[in-house]
């Protein structure tokens, strides 16, 4: 039997959470708190005002995509496009889960938070030198 109560049900199921959080001042302060569910990873950076009640946080969003084939392909083919589906899972599931990763801005007050999405860089800047140190010609940018 299929379970589908992770994309009908309200809220996000989830199967651990990972992290820590520091509290001082009215603030509550985290680097990075994972949270593992079946249908997405999301990891919490930021900070929220306990007080006044405002976020800002950056939240990175990873879903499953090998999960969601699956249950499509089982809807759409019963048990042949649910093996279907899973054996896409198996051959593409880094590359879709990639095109549906997203990172949000969290700011502003709770009831009625400010949520932008933010560009996912693909590469990596490199990093820039020390202070007073001339940049090598590997660190200057290319031309195209």
């Amino acid at each position: 039997m299929f379970d589908f109560r992770d994309f009908f049900s309200k809220g996000f199921a989830f199967n651990q959470v990972d992290g820590s959080v520091q509290f001082g001042q009215g603030m509550a302060r985290t680097d990075k708190v994972l949270i593992e569910g079946p249908a997405a990873n999301i990891t919490i950076r930021g900070q929220a005002d306990l007080r006044n009640q405002q976020f800002d946080q950056t939240i990175d969003v990873n879903p499953r995509a090998g999960n969601l084939l699956t249950v499509v392909g089982a809807v759409a083919g019963g048990p042949v496009g649910a093996a279907l589906g899973a054996a896409t899972n198996a051959v593409l599931s880094k590359p879709l889960g990639e095109i549906g990763a997203r990172t949000y801005k969290v700011t502003g007050p709770w009831k009625e938070p400010k949520v932008e999405v933010i560009e996912r860089s693909r590469e990596k800047a490199p990093p820039a030198p020390a202070p007073g140190i001339p940049p090598t010609v590997t660190d200057l940018p290319r031309s195209r």
